[in-house]
């Protein structure tokens, strides 16, 4: 999979020259080029599946033949050693981490504050949020 910077469309690496860089030379985030979907069944059975699997599941299309998938799982293994829950939210299952962006209809999200749909009200703060 290409990845490019946000600052500039047109500067595309792979996925290896992605992490061993970091930032774009013009200091810009990579991005994969496409987003992968998962297949219907997978979502409808996330409950039934290991941690392990799930990451490997969501992080293979991202990394492609880069790494290996026996290396994949190992660095999985060694690296996933806390659980974690998926939560049904609108139909749709997550992971419940506050590194995900909830999906918003405020436009004061993207300020800094929770959105209503979400039940917490006003600015983030660690006393209020559900991840912490």
């Amino acid at each position: 999979m290409q990845y490019y910077s946000l600052q500039n469309p047109q500067h595309k690496v792979s996925f290896r020259e992605a992490v061993i860089r970091g930032l774009a030379p013009d200091k810009g985030l990579y991005f994969p080029m496409e987003i992968p979907r998962l297949e219907k069944d997978f979502i409808e059975r996330l409950e039934e599946y290991d941690p392990q699997y799930i990451a490997r599941k969501v992080m293979q299309p991202f990394i492609g033949a880069v790494i290996p998938v026996q290396a994949l799982t190992q660095i999985i293994r060694e690296t996933l050693t806390f659980p974690f829950r998926c939560a049904k939210w609108k139909k749709t299952y997550m992971p419940w981490n506050c590194s995900m962006a909830l999906p918003s209809r405020s436009k004061t999200w993207a300020r800094g504050s929770w959105p209503a749909a979400s039940g917490i009200s006003g600015r983030m703060k660690k006393s209020r949020s559900p991840c912490w």
